[in-house]
């Protein structure tokens, strides 16, 4: 669908029309669980497209698209919705509420927002572009439930990092969100274990990554991380190759490298060893990445 242009005083009624007059075997259910603002400059919009793809598959809702460009720019405001296959004849739909303003016209963005966003919503800002002011975060700040920021963009910017390390708002860290496959899958495997968890101990973990592809090691350290505190480890040293957990007064190897093997992810591999208690059989679980095909296997 393309993009409708409105004002502020038709977006109400744009957003209702958007679903109306479908016609088609395929079903289009509008998604209404969470609000997402996405603020960045306008020279960054190709970028930010692929959050705004992720998000919209894994986390659909109502999305308030904020570039800002000129000091002087109006503000223009269009309405469009973005689709995803779900099921055969449904498809789960977002909707997206782009508005591309300047410095001047910017300050009317926030209370357009609050007008406009799902009621009774989580109502997230994305905070993902380094070169987004401090200023333009305090007109959002007040409003948001939850503040998402990419770690990795924001390194040379103390002061911003400062002011957010003082704030009182709960932060999430962007990089966490590529990483939820590899957790979904994991936790899966577990699921499906011969017996509990509690009947095995866990004797080596293994991760490989991708060093040519973009905050490897970042995404690496930060899934090896969920990972321990999963497995109920503590990491109690850390060398070359990776680092030292602790269970119980056990010492296992948690083994990080890397490997220049073809695929999309940053991580190219994740293995957990177990043996169980009593028996002593060893199971490994093995979740892969081969370009953009995701696999899991569990080995006895």
């Amino acid at each position: 669908m393309t993009d409708k242009r409105v004002t502020p005083e038709s977006l109400s009624g744009a957003l209702g029309e958007l679903f109306s007059g479908l016609e088609g075997d395929l079903e289009q259910r509008r998604a209404a669980a969470t609000n997402h603002i996405i603020l960045g400059r306008r020279s960054s919009k190709e970028t930010l497209e692929q959050v705004i793809h992720l998000l919209s598959l894994t986390n659909p809702g109502r999305f308030f698209l904020v570039f800002v460009g000129e000091d002087e720019d109006p503000l223009n405001i269009s309405v469009s919705k973005r689709c995803h296959q779900v099921a055969k004849g449904e498809a789960v739909c977002s909707e997206l509420i782009s508005l591309d303003c300047g410095l001047a016209s910017f300050d009317a963005v926030p209370s357009i927002i609050r007008a406009n966003a799902l009621t009774g919503c989580m109502l997230e800002l994305y905070l993902l572009d380094s070169h987004i002011s401090v200023e333009m975060y305090r007109r959002f700040g007040d409003i948001a439930d939850r503040v998402v920021i990419d770690s990795s963009s924001f390194e040379d910017n103390s002061e911003f990092l400062r002011m957010l390390g003082e704030a009182d708002v709960r932060l999430v860290d962007w990089q966490w969100f590529p990483l939820w496959v590899w957790r979904d899958r994991l936790v899966h495997a577990f699921d499906v274990l011969p017996g509990e968890l509690e009947h095995y101990r866990i004797t080596e973990v293994a991760l490989t990554t991708r060093p040519k592809q973009e905050h490897s090691w970042l995404r690496a350290y930060l899934l090896t991380a969920w990972v321990t505190e999963r497995l109920g480890m503590d990491v109690v040293a850390c060398g070359a190759d990776g680092f030292e957990g602790r269970v119980n007064e056990r010492l296992i190897p948690i083994r990080v490298q890397e490997a220049c093997v073809a695929g999309a992810d940053a991580i190219a591999s994740l293995r957990v060893t177990l043996s169980g208690i009593g028996d002593e059989r060893e199971i490994e679980v093995a979740i892969q990445n081969e370009g953009s095909r995701y696999t899991t296997e569990l080995s006895v």
